[in-house]
């Protein structure tokens, strides 16, 4: 197992090769980029774990889809800091709708959420679906502004 520490990352162009540091790279003369790390993982057998990666989702969910569709040995497992428990209006959805709620908010596509949670495309969709119909709501764009109105 490898722990990539991305809490302190705060550029997303450096994600790679934060995940490049953690493995302990040192020829890096193909650069830091997802290719090159596509490159140095293949036919490896390992467990990549990208931690606290929340304020960097577009460019994990990029190089996870990257690294998964290249590497068949890899397996990969992000987490993030958990958000405290909330009460109030949304108490009618799941931990699992607030949190795809949420990646709807900040502009996420469905495919971009399927790979950061490890789901199907299909279960987000359902997912967003079951959200909307929950809340009453018609759109994602509704579903962006209920979470800003009940998260303030």
């Amino acid at each position: 197992m490898w722990l990539v520490p991305l809490a302190p990352v705060q550029d997303p162009l450096l994600v790679s090769e934060a995940v490049f540091r953690a493995l302990g790279a040192h020829d890096l003369s193909a650069g830091w980029s997802v290719s090159a790390l596509s490159d140095y993982l293949a036919g490896k057998r390992l467990l990549l774990v990208l931690d606290n990666c929340e304020h960097l989702l577009d460019a994990c969910a990029v190089l996870a889809g990257a690294l998964l569709k290249n590497c068949p040995d890899l397996q990969l497992l992000a987490t993030k800091t958990a958000p405290p428990a909330e009460t109030g209006p949304h108490t009618g959805l799941t931990r699992r709708e607030l949190e795809i709620a949420r990646l709807v908010a900040d502009d996420l596509t469905n495919k971009q959420i399927a790979a950061m949670l490890f789901l199907s495309q299909r279960t987000v969709d359902t997912h967003i679906t079951n959200i909307l119909n929950k809340l009453g709501l018609g759109s994602r764009v509704q579903l962006g502004r209920w979470i800003a109105d009940t998260t303030r």
